[in-house]
């Protein structure tokens, strides 16, 4: 279920790495910044908001807003991030463009309000190249999990006031959907050392490949 907790902001928590340098991102779509206001359960559910880029280009990476409202993250997770982009029809999802296993991801820590929920920013490369036609609605669905067994208190955080169409979720699978009101943080990116590394088979699609800056 939704849930709505409101709290303030504040930024706390950077991703520390170590590596090549790569090239620039370019930004495709921004839904909007976290609001750490709330969210909607995304391991018993597959979440879903609506976006369009205003040029064409490929999607290679995503990144989205997430609280865990058991504050025992990443122990209550099983390490998987699914993906999926789909058309629009109607103001809900239908034909799908793309899908998989997200290749890497990484979480920054930004807001512990705990025992609420502890807030964090998600990044994640989808692991193939999605191309994307300027003017088409689509939707980026995500799922927390590698099935939907079990509900682990996970949720895709809010933005406001978001664009287009409120964001959507089907329980228990990727349809039917039902309008949940909510609109979602999340964008999407292009970078050009994916196409490389994606096209030479270098990302494995090991979901288990992932750091974060949980203590």
């Amino acid at each position: 279920m939704a849930i709505a907790r409101i709290v303030p902001f504040a930024l706390a928590g950077l991703l520390l790495c170590s590596g090549p340098v790569h090239s620039q991102a370019v930004l495709l779509f921004d839904n909007g910044s976290a609001n750490a206001c709330g969210g909607y359960e995304m391991t018993g559910s597959t979440v879903a908001d609506d976006f369009e880029v205003t040029f064409s280009a490929d999607a290679t990476r995503g990144t989205f807003s997430m609280s865990d409202g058991t504050c025992t993250f990443p122990a209550n997770w099983d390490g998987n991030l699914r993906w999926w982009i789909y058309t629009d029809s109607g103001g809900l999802p239908s034909g799908l463009v793309a899908s998989g296993f997200a290749a890497e991801v990484s979480v920054d820590s930004f807001f512990d309000n705990c025992p609420d929920a502890f807030w964090y920013t998600v990044h994640f490369k989808l692991g193939q190249i999605v191309p994307l036609s300027s003017g088409v609605r689509y939707w980026l669905a995500l799922h927390m999990a590698a099935d939907w067994s079990v509900s682990r208190d996970i949720h895709w955080g809010t933005t406001s006031p978001g664009n287009f169409s409120p964001g959507v979720a089907s329980l228990f699978g990727t349809g039917p959907w039902g309008t949940v009101g909510l609109e979602y943080s999340f964008s999407l990116e292009f970078v050009g050392d994916d196409t490389y590394l994606f096209v030479d088979g270098f990302e494995s699609g090991d979901t288990s490949i992932w750091s974060t800056t949980v203590p």
